[in-house]
C-alpha cells in the first residue's frame, strides 16, 4: 500500500487465497485499505479469497464486509471470512 510512493502499510495473498492486510495508523480510514485488497484481488484471481479476522478488529470486520466478504465460520481467536468469485 503506497501513498504518493510512501509505503502506508502492507498486503500479502497467501497460496491458500488468504489476504492479510496492515494500514499504518495515520494512513488509516482514508480508503487505501480497500483499494489495495481490490487490487491485490484483480492482480492475483481466484475462485474465493479468504480473510482470517480477530472478532474485536471491528474495523477489519467492517472493511472486508463491504467488500462483500462473508462469515464462513466462527474460531476461538478468529472468524474466517469469504469472498466467492461472481
Amino acid at each position: 500500500v503506497d501513498y504518493d510512493d510512501v509505503p502506508a502499510g502492507a498486503t500479502y495473498l497467501t497460496h491458500s487465497a488468504v489476504i492479510g492486510i496492515g494500514v499504518l495508523r495515520e494512513y488509516q480510514g482514508r480508503g487505501y485499505g480497500p483499494a489495495a485488497i481490490e487490487q491485490l484481488m484483480a492482480l492475483h484471481p481466484r475462485s474465493c479469497f479468504l480473510a482470517n479476522i480477530n472478532p474485536r478488529n471491528h474495523r477489519s470486520i467492517r472493511m472486508f464486509s463491504k467488500l462483500g466478504f462473508e462469515l464462513l465460520r466462527k474460531e476461538e481467536t478468529q472468524n474466517v471470512y469469504a469472498l466467492e468469485a461472481k
